[in-house]
Order: C-alpha cells, then structure tokens, then sequence
C-alpha cells in the first residue's frame, strides 16, 4: 500500500512540475515578445504579398510588356514592404525587451497576439 501511494505521490509532483514549466513557457515575458515579433512579421509579410498580387491582378489583360514590368514593380513594393515591416517589427521587439510594463510594449503584445 505504501508503494501505491509513494507512486501516485511522484506522479502528483511530476505533473505539478510539468504544469509549471508548461505554464512559465507559455507566460514568460521572452516567449510573449517572440510571439508578438513572429505574428507582427507574418502579418506585415502577408500584407506585402497581397499588395504584389493586386498591383498584378491589374495588369493581366494588359501587353507582356507592361506584365513584366508590373511584376518587376510587385517585387520592389514587396521588398520594400518586407524591409520596413521588419524595422517596425524589430523595433516592437526592441522596445519590449527594454520596458516589457511600458503603454508602447503592453499594446504591441495586445495588438500582436
């Protein structure tokens, strides 16, 4: 009988302790700015993609010429759009870890759940 309890007792604190770290991985100040700086680059880059596909859904019906051309215009506004995008989003990352309470990181993590 003692055994039994011995091993539901070990099994007890092992979930506890797994809780916690599962818990503090989830809830860490660290992992919460990856996050935001993760969805933050995802959503900028989406943005990008579709601002490059609508720039060439206009263009279709129009000569190779000015296809290739707007493609070649799609890519810029895509890098560029890609450049600044990690800018913004390094900057959101860069003010958190400086001052993780401030109103700036606070509504960055809001914004970039």
């Amino acid at each position: 009988m003692r055994l039994l309890t011995a091993r539901y007792g070990a099994m007890v604190v092992a979930i506890v302790i797994a809780g916690v770290v599962a818990w503090w991985l989830m809830t860490s100040n660290e992992r919460r700015i990856d996050a935001a700086h993760a969805t933050c680059l995802k959503e900028i880059g989406s943005q990008a993609d579709k601002a490059t596909a609508d720039f060439a859904a206009r263009t279709k019906a129009a000569d190779p010429k000015a296809v290739d051309e707007a493609k070649g215009v799609g890519d810029a506004v895509t890098s560029m759009m890609q450049g600044i995008g990690g800018a913004i989003c390094g900057a959101v990352r860069d003010t958190c870890k400086r001052d993780f309470d401030g109103s700036a990181c606070q509504a960055a993590l809001t914004r970039y759940k």
